[in-house]
């Protein structure tokens, strides 16, 4: 069954959902950068510091993508289940922030006077923290599949939708990142921003709400009324298995090499707060840039899952290639550019901006490409499409959070950075190796 939106419902609902998406995006990257800001004035400002934080909020948002994008499988209203969604995660990550920034500082200095031993308020606190950073991050995954589900008319539409909604997510969380490290945040304070952005997504879910109940005999029971719509092609189990074994291979590849470059970019930069902020910022940006090359090859034609492997041999020859533009940074960038870096503003964003667009962008460009991709080929079920795309945003999330824990903690210690990309180059290798012998049978 095709399930259409009537002409005038289409003028509203379908912006409207864009919007959302692209908003909640600027708001995750905006709470993301002020908790590690918040979190930095508790355990300081280390590439330690980063990585757990980035490691509980990519954990919950992988979590949250997976729950919720099961629940709005049998959610009798979806629009106003994804309305309610936008309306507490405003409210959410604006307590995480407040909570970390106000109220657990009191409590560790509380509990440490009260006599309880050091490690043990310490352990408590951390807890704590990582509740609050977990919350909002929670929320936000449970947009993406959700908003796919609900611009998803035809199994046909979901690659280039599941490209447009990604793309829109990543460049809303790319453009609150430098927005709000380097401009709001300077201009309006931490509290001011966050109180914004919170008032932001909280209207826009609002107006969701309202408009869906306005709407709700005509738009909300197509949803109800929806039959299955089953895309044979791509039903072979070693075909769905490879998807989200790239996908997870993705996340631990460029998520670990966040984690390099932050420790390598913060000689050039003020402190890490700014080197986080601005990796993570560019990265994202190649993430949207990648979605958007996906949804507009995707309208032309289907991609196969020959491509993702592909996709993930070409990002084994990246790494080596990585590893060189940093081992030459200052031949490279540095001599060449010596004039112009007499300005101070340059000498400051130069170094790391330049150094991450040739190294990190066209991994994390590929990236974006592979993972609509990815959710393009599990997605066999329209009916359960948010359910499905919440399973390969959570193996995503896995191997976002397990890359940033395995480089920080094993590759960088024991072996250095170089030695952990040449690892990391191998690692890609042998698992391209492995998921072309679990599809050469199939294409």
């Amino acid at each position: 069954m095709i399930n259409k939106f009537n002409p005038k419902e289409a003028k509203f609902f379908k912006p409207l959902i864009l919007f959302s998406v692209f908003i909640a995006g600027f708001c995750f990257m905006l709470f993301e950068i002020n908790l590690f800001r918040a979190v930095s004035n508790l355990a300081g400002s280390t590439v330690m510091a980063s990585t757990l934080l980035f490691s509980v909020f990519m954990g919950g948002y992988g979590f949250g993508a997976l729950y919720i994008g099961k629940k709005a499988v049998s959610a009798s209203n979806l629009y106003r289940f994804f309305s309610i969604l936008l309306i507490i995660t405003s409210i959410g990550g604006a307590f995480s922030y407040f909570s970390v920034n106000n109220i657990f500082s009191n409590i560790y200095e509380f509990l440490y006077n009260f006599g309880i031993g050091k490690s043990v308020v310490t352990l408590t606190v951390i807890t704590i923290i990582v509740i609050s950073l977990f919350i909002p991050s929670f929320l936000t995954g449970g947009i993406l599949p959700i908003a796919t589900k609900l611009l998803s008319r035809t199994q046909q539409d979901i690659p280039a939708k599941i490209g447009q909604i990604y793309a829109l997510d990543t460049f809303g969380s790319s453009i609150g990142g430098l927005l709000t490290g380097f401009i709001l945040n300077r201009y309006l304070g931490q509290y001011q921003t966050v109180i914004i952005a919170s008032t932001v997504l909280l209207i826009t879910g609002l107006l969701f709400l309202f408009s869906s109940v306005k709407q709700k005999n005509s738009v909300i029971s197509q949803e109800n009324n929806q039959k299955k719509e089953i895309n044979p092609t791509f039903q072979n189990k070693n075909i769905l298995i490879t998807a989200l074994f790239a996908t997870l291979l993705f996340g631990f590849v460029v998520n670990g090499m966040q984690v390099i470059l932050i420790r390598v970019f913060k000689i050039y930069l003020i402190n890490a707060i700014y080197s986080f902020t601005l990796i993570t910022s560019l990265i994202i940006l190649g993430l949207f840039i990648g979605s958007w090359i996906f949804k507009n090859i995707s309208q032309k034609r289907r991609l196969s899952i020959n491509v993702l492997v592909r996709a993930v041999v070409f990002m084994g020859f990246l790494l080596p290639f990585i590893l060189l533009t940093i081992i030459n940074i200052p031949q490279w960038i540095m001599f060449p550019l010596n004039d112009v870096f007499n300005s101070e503003m340059f000498r400051v964003l130069g170094i790391p901006v330049l150094a991450t667009i040739i190294t990190v962008l066209p991994l994390s460009i590929l990236s974006g490409f592979a993972f609509p991709l990815a959710n393009s080929i599990f997605a066999t079920d329209l009916s359960k499409t948010s359910e499905q795309i919440g399973k390969v945003v959570m193996f995503n999330t896995i191997g976002a959070v397990l890359g940033p824990l395995f480089i920080t903690f094993i590759f960088v210690k024991f072996f250095g950075v170089s030695n952990s990309l040449l690892i990391l180059s191998a690692i890609v290798f042998i698992c391209s190796t492995i998921l072309t012998f679990l599809i050469k049978n199939h294409y």
